[in-house]
């Protein structure tokens, strides 16, 4: 079963959440997040709103909430969700990263 989990594209709240603090080798949050980004995440949105279809961040740095993705497919680095807010704790941008 997590072989479909994993190989899903399209976003599940559900799954998503359930993978909080997760350092899975095959996090499903790897093929959820190009569609929760291009569907799901739109500029302007509320923090409260975001985190109530993501749940709890990660980690969460002033205006910067961070969901862990897992390890990257190719290497040993992590890699993330990184979302940022602006002054009003709008959605001002989303980006993937490593590190």
């Amino acid at each position: 079963m997590m072989a479909e989990i994993a190989d899903a594209a399209d976003f599940d709240a559900g799954i998503w959440r359930a993978q909080a603090g997760s350092s899975a080798d095959r996090n499903p949050r790897h093929a959820m997040v190009r569609d929760l980004r291009e569907r799901h995440l739109t500029a302007g949105m509320t923090r409260t709103e975001i985190t109530a279809l993501l749940g709890t961040p990660d980690r969460r740095e002033g205006r910067r909430d961070t969901y862990i993705l897992g390890p990257a497919s190719m290497g040993v680095d992590f890699e993330y969700l990184v979302l940022d807010y602006d002054g009003g704790e709008r959605l001002s941008g989303s980006r993937v990263t490593r590190g």
